[in-house]
């Protein structure tokens, strides 16, 4: 149970509040103890006055919201258990009390107001303690009605992310990225670095770049030159405790936040350019072509201009026979279009079988995974595990998270370029998409394919004309 409470005055807003279902489905006046007036808002009124009058009470009114977890509830009895519990223990019996019951998407929460004005003495109550003595209160009717317990210890912010900013999302948004593994991954180097040299190598180590900022200190930079701030947002630390702990750093050697995006683009030109070179054995001399008739000429100047996509010809020969019987070649795969190849076996498919064929790699090895954890907690036995099967997976860490986009978004600028080129599909590449879009390549094949990487072919550039603005 949640006790929340709070001393105030503005007795006429405070009885609207209340009584109006703007933001509940409904709000019931279950009780008004001790007052004479007709209306909550009224008697409100008329405590506001007595306490201006009559005594030197500024705030007359306690009120206090009773909250349980999500879930659970109370029965009228219950709920009036509560509140007479708690007006024992602050000492507010004899004083005149309201409560309304809320109720907000199905569930139920009491708020109790009291009037703190004695109406013997004229005097207000000083509810010493009170707030510990609603967390008492609070613990005690949770063991009374079998209620699950709530957490009693003090929040720590400095061990809690504070909320991102509008830019971070949008920022994330345009980029398709997720924003939390990337506030995740910060926080990781943060808490795994002693000082500034170590704090920048963790970054590294997980994709991203220490800069200078512009209005901070220092800020890190991602694969796609998004900006995020190292402060209390992203590593609970101060300004004052970030500089400190980055002190042995020379912050005329860190790099600013566009040639840390240089040299970002340099690296990743770098690794494309890596990619892209076969290696030297597999090379072979390309043999001496007659120059083209001015028909040929005509012809591939026709053809050079139209989408790659369309040029996707049939590639299929007839197999060549042979004394043993051969398999039937893939679904889809003699009609044509693009072709994947698996560098490692040299076995040829088409994108919606090679998309399949990931997709059961991936669901063999989650029920090697279930099976694997089944048996731990089976005590190591073979014996089969009774009960419905173990469907939770292990929460990958924000550096997994990262590693996986980057990877997706590798092998989505490998199988652009490969388009382009007219060359057959790496099935590394293929393999290396999420598993929504396999299961979209294995449905829609070709097409999907061609789809996606327009999409990402256009986030690109986009990308290119937000960095240069």
């Amino acid at each position: 149970m949640i006790i929340k409470s709070t001393v105030r005055g503005n007795g006429g807003k405070l009885a609207d509040y209340l009584l109006k279902d703007r933001k509940n489905d409904r709000a019931e006046l279950l009780e008004m103890r001790g007052w004479t007036a007709a209306t909550l808002k009224n008697a409100f009124l008329i405590s506001e006055e007595i306490a201006a009058t009559r005594t030197q009470c500024e705030k007359p009114f306690y009120h206090v919201s009773f909250r349980l977890p999500s879930g659970e509830a109370l029965t009228p009895e219950q709920w009036e258990r509560s509140a007479d519990t708690l007006e024992k223990r602050l000492g507010l019996k004899e004083h005149h009390r309201a409560m309304v019951m809320h109720t907000y998407k199905g569930e139920q929460h009491l708020h109790v107001v009291w009037d703190r004005i004695d109406e013997n003495t004229l005097k207000a109550a000083e509810l010493k303690y009170e707030h510990l003595r609603c967390k008492d209160v609070a613990r005690e009717l949770e063991r009374e009605f079998g209620l699950q317990q709530v957490r009693n210890e003090k929040r720590e912010p400095e061990k809690e992310l504070a909320a991102p900013t509008m830019a971070e999302e949008q920022q994330a948004r345009r980029k398709g990225q997720d924003l939390n593994a990337i506030r995740g991954a910060i926080r990781e180097a943060w808490e795994q670095s002693a000082d500034g040299q170590q704090f920048a190598e963790a970054l590294g180590e997980r994709g991203l770049m220490l800069a200078q900022g512009e209005r901070r200190d220092y800020v890190a930079l991602d694969g796609q030159g998004g900006v995020y701030s190292i402060g209390k947002r992203t590593t609970g630390a101060t300004a004052r405790a970030v500089r400190e702990r980055l002190a042995d750093l020379d912050r005329e050697q860190i790099p600013t936040v566009e040639q840390a995006r240089a040299s970002l683009a340099e690296r990743e030109q770098g690794r494309e350019s890596e990619r892209a070179a076969p290696p030297e054995t597999e090379r072979e001399e390309e043999p001496v072509q007659a120059e083209p008739t001015q028909a040929q000429a005509h012809e591939h100047s026709t053809t050079s201009v139209r989408e790659p996509w369309d040029e996707a010809a049939p590639r299929v020969t007839a197999p060549e026979r042979t004394a043993e019987p051969t398999s039937e070649p893939e679904q889809g795969h003699e009609r044509g279009g693009l072709r994947v190849i698996d560098r490692e076996t040299g076995l040829e498919s088409s994108v919606s079988a090679c998309a399949g064929k990931a997709l059961d790699t991936i669901a063999s090895q989650a029920e090697g995974l279930i099976e694997g954890m089944a048996s731990l907690f089976d005590g190591g036995s073979g014996a089969a595990r009774e009960g419905p099967p173990l469907h939770r997976r292990p929460r990958k860490s924000a550096l997994q998270v990262l590693q996986e986009q980057a990877a997706a978004n590798r092998a989505l600028r490998n199988i652009s370029q490969s388009v382009k080129r007219r060359e057959d599909l790496n099935a590394a590449d293929v393999r290396a998409l999420p598993r929504t879009h396999l299961e979209r390549l294995r449905d829609g094949g070709d097409e999907y394919l061609k789809r996606l990487v327009q999409h990402w072919e256009r986030e690109r550039e986009e990308q290119g004309r937000e960095r240069e603005r």
